[in-house]
């Protein structure tokens, strides 16, 4: 789905897409997507959208930790590039292993994407959304 999309559907579950404020976090995201053997990019939540060079979270969270892919953020032939997913855990590009670096993207590129949700969010919505991510993926848990 669009970076929009997967927005309004996180949303509709009463998140947003995924914001990372750590390296913690980072990691925890990366090590389940390299479990899974991912990749697609995956979309989170920051975007330019509103100002070239300002990135915001959608969440409203403050943005002031990156995992930046190197030589690909914001460079001058990037400048329609706002939305930002994070590069396939097992993937390769200008032979660096990109290990969940961060890339911006066209937003009306289709990605699977990640949600986050409060801690007061419910189970089943945490559980929804993380089938739904394994079958945008082509992988199921149940066989």
């Amino acid at each position: 789905m669009t970076w929009n999309d997967a927005e309004y559907h996180c949303k509709s579950n009463g998140g947003h897409l995924a914001y990372i404020t750590s390296q913690v976090e980072e990691d925890f995201i990366t090590n389940f997507l390299n479990k899974e053997r991912l990749n697609q990019y995956i979309w989170i939540g920051l975007s330019d959208k509103g100002k070239e060079g300002s990135w915001s979270w959608t969440s409203g969270y403050p943005f002031s930790w990156t995992k930046w892919f190197p030589f690909r953020y914001n460079s001058d032939k990037h400048n329609s590039e706002d939305c930002v997913a994070l590069v396939p855990a097992i993937g390769v590009i200008f032979g660096i292993h990109a290990n969940g670096a961060w890339d911006d993207l066209h937003c009306e590129a289709f990605n699977p994407s990640l949600c986050r949700y409060d801690a007061h969010q419910t189970a089943a919505a945490l559980v929804n959304d993380l089938l739904g991510l394994l079958s945008n993926l082509g992988h199921s848990i149940f066989g």
